[in-house]
């Protein structure tokens, strides 16, 4: 017995390129996601980062190197 054939029906579209306007909002929407995994991945490491600095954090030092 043969099996079927899975039929797509957007074969005759996969060859054809979407309209700029379509490319563009995907981009876009691609671009958004992208900053948004950027920005979480920065929340998380943010506690980290400011233990480890060795420096210290020099603006909010409470002795001013010249005085008052």
């Amino acid at each position: 017995m043969m099996q079927p054939t899975m039929h797509d029906p957007f074969f005759a579209s996969n060859t054809m390129a979407a309209p700029h306007a379509v490319q563009m909002a995907a981009m876009s929407n691609q671009q958004q996601a992208f900053m948004y995994q950027q920005q979480q991945q920065m929340m998380m490491m943010a506690p980290q980062q400011q233990s480890a600095n060795p420096f210290g954090n020099s603006y909010g030092a409470a002795v001013h190197p010249y005085g008052s």
